[in-house]
């Protein structure tokens, strides 16, 4: 009967221990997609229009070249989602909001923008 109340203490601080910590990991409920279907999506992304929407989104700001924007919507909505996410885990939770705002209106500008120069 010990045995039973030590595994069932030990389950349940296990199980507390794992609620307090899952938030911390995936901020805004964000959850990885598997590793292969993201590489998959990064391989469909040019490489250099790759580096100059994430040097936008992450880094200084510098516009990106429209031109990159049938480059990014042409995987889909998925994988621009899957891989902006792999890059916020854990980060803290102003900066995933920040991201996510800019990703969204980058996400939007280049739908707009490539359903208009067809």
């Amino acid at each position: 009967m010990e045995v039973h109340h030590r595994f069932l203490k030990e389950t349940i601080k296990l199980l507390l221990l794992a609620a307090f910590l899952v938030p911390l990991a995936s901020p805004y409920g964000l959850r990885p997609e598997p590793p292969e279907f993201i590489a998959q999506c990064k391989r469909r992304l040019d490489l250099k229009c790759g580096n100059a929407i994430n040097i936008y989104l992450f880094g200084r700001g510098t516009p990106f070249p429209d031109s990159c924007c049938r480059n990014l919507v042409r995987p889909g909505l998925p994988c621009h989602e899957a891989v902006i996410t792999k890059h916020l885990l854990g980060k803290p939770k102003g900066f995933v909001c920040k991201i996510l705002k800019k990703s969204e209106q980058i996400w939007r500008h280049c739908v707009s923008y490539s359903t208009t120069k067809q």
